[in-house]
């Protein structure tokens, strides 16, 4: 199974949510770059290799929002997907790497894995 860690580390196992049709987690907590987003309470997330996506509820999806806007980013809701623009070609540097916060454990996102770049002309 060490063959599918990242070099370095070891694989982590989780216990899954009783009584779930989904292989659901428990997240304590999410970190933007030195930042703590504090959710209402713990959440449930969904575990899928398959999914291309991050999802969250509305409520923490608005203090995300509002965490990203002190970063220098606009940002705005297209029906169920947050959209920022930022106000340099240099984009990058305003956009937070996150860290989830699972079991005790910590996952590092780089913001190069979550962000879609759509360069308008």
């Amino acid at each position: 199974m060490e063959e599918f860690a990242v070099p370095g580390q070891n694989s982590k196992f989780h216990n899954i949510v009783p009584d779930s049709y989904y292989w659901k987690l428990t997240l304590q907590s999410v970190t933007l770059s030195n930042s703590v987003l504090t959710l209402a309470k713990e959440r449930n997330i969904i575990v899928d290799s398959g999914t291309s996506y991050l999802t969250m509820n509305i409520e923490d999806r608005i203090k995300l929002v509002k965490m990203l806007e002190t970063k220098g980013l606009k940002c705005f809701f297209d029906q169920q997907v947050v959209v920022c623009t930022s106000p340099a070609f240099d984009y990058m540097k305003y956009y937070p790497d996150l860290t989830l916060h699972i079991d005790g454990e910590q996952y590092f996102i780089p913001k190069q894995s979550y962000i879609k770049t759509i360069l308008h002309t």
